[in-house]
């Protein structure tokens, strides 16, 4: 199991560490993935993605979205709350 991801961006392929992404959001054939202090657009989809992560600390909770539960700041019944941005 790895701790990072490499990912392409424009020429170049960036190392993004998967304690920085905070989560992760489907767009049709794109994912972006939003970490701490950047995102990053790429040609996916989050199912392809997730097979290729397979990191016991990230989990898929919609069908648009995989969260990482470390930076999870809040639970509550009906939502959950992660770098103050909620997701129901």
């Amino acid at each position: 199991m790895s701790d990072s991801i490499f990912i392409r961006s424009h020429d170049k392929m960036i190392k993004v560490n998967i304690n920085d992404i905070l989560y992760i959001e489907a767009e049709r054939n794109y994912c972006k993935i939003h970490c701490k202090d950047k995102e990053h657009l790429i040609v996916s989809t989050l199912k392809d993605l997730e097979e290729k992560l397979n990191v016991k600390n990230l989990m898929r909770i919609h069908r648009s979205f995989i969260i990482n539960m470390h930076h999870i700041d809040e639970i509550a019944t009906s939502h959950l709350v992660i770098a103050k941005k909620p997701f129901r």
